[in-house]
């Protein structure tokens, strides 16, 4: 089974301004149809072509720029209703009062969701590949459409194989330096990508459109317009430049294995991933259930998706049943609960030791992303919510397996506020089907992590598939 993944859309303009005008918010110096656009495909990150495949809707750039990349740049954004700007081809010749950005800068818009980390941790992976693909994206864009202070072509360094050389990067976020995107799991997830990876690479600074504040404000007083934008528009699922997505837990994507070694640098995790010099290292025989932290309100509500958990009774079902398949097979079982109140640094060191993931979908089962590869992963959603985020979204190389519970909680009984969506609901595993194949699932993946390690006792040999970007198990 394979599940389609979004694609990352993004352009490049020489001439991008912001404006504090309630009429306008986005002006580019050229008519759309006339800077350039992308959308990423399977192979590395762009292709050098003015039209956009027809897959996506689009017949032209521009039409593909202004849906996927201005509109979200908008005032009001969400998954069901999108505000555009208004888009005004005004001219900044720099004597206007307009403060310029005139080193490369990538602009990330305010997208939505972002106090869910699933969200917001996709948000750092695409900032993270964009940054760290940059010398390939200018080259493939073609670096006479980046331009120096004067209008004239920038003048790069080179490397060998004629690959441009990015010394110095802005980052500059359309949302406020206290947002929920800098603060807990984000903001340690953001100072691992960028403090201990991506500066090694450039001298990076990071700006906000508001600073509430802040004495180095950057907030728009006439126009902030930047010399060579990098424009990100519609999001993704974490992990970009991936299609298809292989479930069976024996190749991995590249991207994500960059990713993870980022996070395990920067927070000292030992180990060898696919790629690296000698064998991959094995997943551990551990089954790790991660426990939801239903948290109740004032007005006897849980709130918001901590009404998505077991009942108490199939809660004590679920546990006491892990605890006899890990038994029967010599497994070990770690059972916690992911409270929030962890440091991102605790919670991915907690998966550390973990092979097997089990658990309610939710935040407690993000982490999966920072886990060995090619370990499993188990996630239980409530009945009708069928929601592929750790399939479609974490794409960790993991082998996947995914139970909707058949029986169908109310509001009432699960009580959550009114009008909750399917997937914060109570879910219910209480018939003889549930708990068969819930059990058979965690038999299948302890077998997986089995077979590896009497099949590669050593370490796992991994080879590069040029064509898919995944690295694969060398059976």
């Amino acid at each position: 089974p394979r599940s389609k993944q979004a694609a990352l859309s993004l352009c490049l303009s020489s001439h991008f301004c912001l404006s504090s005008s309630p009429d306008y918010v986005y002006k580019p110096s050229s008519p759309l149809n006339q800077s350039t656009c992308r959308v990423t495909g399977t192979n590395l990150i762009a292709h050098h072509s003015n039209t956009v495949n027809h897959t996506y809707g689009y017949d032209s750039c521009a039409a593909m720029q202004h849906e996927r990349v201005v509109c979200r740049h908008g005032e009001k954004f969400n998954f069901n209703k999108v505000v555009c700007p208004t888009v005004d081809e005004d001219h900044h010749d720099g004597d206007d009062g307009s403060f310029w950005f005139e080193d490369i800068t990538i602009i990330v818009p305010k997208y939505p969701y972002l106090r869910n980390i699933y969200h917001s941790g996709g948000l750092a992976s695409t900032v993270f590949h964009v940054a760290n693909e940059l010398p390939n994206l200018l080259s493939q864009w073609g670096t006479h459409n980046v331009q120096d202070a004067h209008g004239n072509e920038y003048s790069f360094e080179r490397q060998n194989n004629n690959t441009v050389v990015v010394k110095n990067i802005n980052i500059f976020f359309r949302m406020s330096r206290k947002s929920t995107l800098m603060s807990g799991w984000t903001k340690g997830l953001w100072n691992a990508l960028i403090g201990h990876e991506l500066e090694k690479k450039y001298d990076i600074k990071i700006h906000f459109e508001h600073e509430d504040g802040d004495s180095t404000s950057t907030s728009i007083k006439t126009s902030m317009c930047f010399r060579n934008a990098v424009v990100l528009g519609m999001a993704q699922n974490i992990f970009v430049n991936t299609t298809d997505i292989p479930v069976d837990g024996f190749s991995v994507n590249e991207e994500s294995v960059r990713f993870r070694r980022a996070v395990w640098n920067a927070l000292g995790i030992k180990g060898v991933l696919p790629g690296e010099e000698g064998l991959a290292d094995l997943p551990p025989f551990v089954v790790g259930y991660s426990q939801r932290n239903p948290i109740m309100t004032k007005n006897g509500y849980y709130r918001k998706g901590s009404a998505r958990r077991f009942s108490d009774e199939n809660k004590a079902w679920f546990t006491t049943m892990l605890r006899e398949e890990t038994a029967a097979m010599g497994a070990k079982l770690k059972v916690f609960k992911i409270t929030g109140s962890e440091t991102f640094e605790q919670q991915v060191k907690l998966l550390d030791g973990v092979g097997f993931l089990v658990g309610v979908h939710g935040a407690n089962l993000v982490n999966a992303i920072f886990m060995k590869p090619f370990g499993a992963l188990l996630e239980v959603t409530p009945w009708g919510a069928d929601m592929l985020c750790y399939i479609a979204g974490s794409n960790a190389g993991l082998a996947y397996y995914k139970h909707e519970a058949t029986v169908n909680h109310s509001i009432e009984e699960s009580r959550c506020p009114p009008n909750r969506a399917m997937r914060n609901r109570l879910v219910g595993i209480d018939t003889k089907e549930d708990r068969e194949q819930l059990r058979n699932y965690v038999r299948e993946g302890m077998r997986h992590l089995k077979e590896l390690r009497e099949k590669y006792a050593d370490g796992i040999p991994t080879r590069l598939n040029t064509d898919t970007r995944r690295f694969e198990i060398e059976r």
